[in-house]
């Protein structure tokens, strides 16, 4: 299933729940949704979100659980989201980007066991504050 690109003529559009739908592809022109609030495309067939979504200012809800996502883009720091969720995704890696959310980003739903080398699981389990202080520093550290 695949959205139609004209979707980005909705410029006026707060709510995209495309959820439990067999999507397959996120077209770049979402970044055009530039009154969304939330984007809920949980329990999909997406691989990967368009680095387009850096210019959904507004977005403030992301959820992309249940997906074959092994990478997000590391546009984060464009975003005031406050609650981001990538349950059951085998990500390889979290962005560093989503370390400058630290003030706006209330919760991170992401799964305790990814085995990732960065951030290491001790991180993760801890919870939202302390993976966005460990990825906050991180990313201060790269910039």
């Amino acid at each position: 299933v695949e959205i139609p690109s004209n979707i980005s003529k909705l410029s006026s559009l707060t709510l995209l729940d495309i959820g439990a739908n067999q999507v397959e592809i996120l077209p770049d022109s979402v970044g055009n949704l530039i009154s969304l609030k939330e984007l809920i495309a949980f329990k999909n067939a997406l691989t990967s979100i368009p680095a387009a979504i850096r210019l959904l200012t507004r977005l403030e809800v992301l959820d992309v659980s249940k997906n074959e996502i092994k990478r997000l883009p590391d546009v984060f720091d464009c975003l005031n989201l406050k609650t981001l969720s990538v349950l059951k995704c085998p990500l390889e890696e979290i962005p560093l980007s989503i370390g400058a959310l630290a003030t706006c980003l209330e919760d991170i739903h992401i799964d305790r066991h990814l085995h990732l080398n960065d951030p290491p699981d001790t991180i993760v389990s801890r919870g939202t504050r302390q993976l966005l202080g460990y990825l906050l520093r991180a990313y201060r550290a790269r910039t």
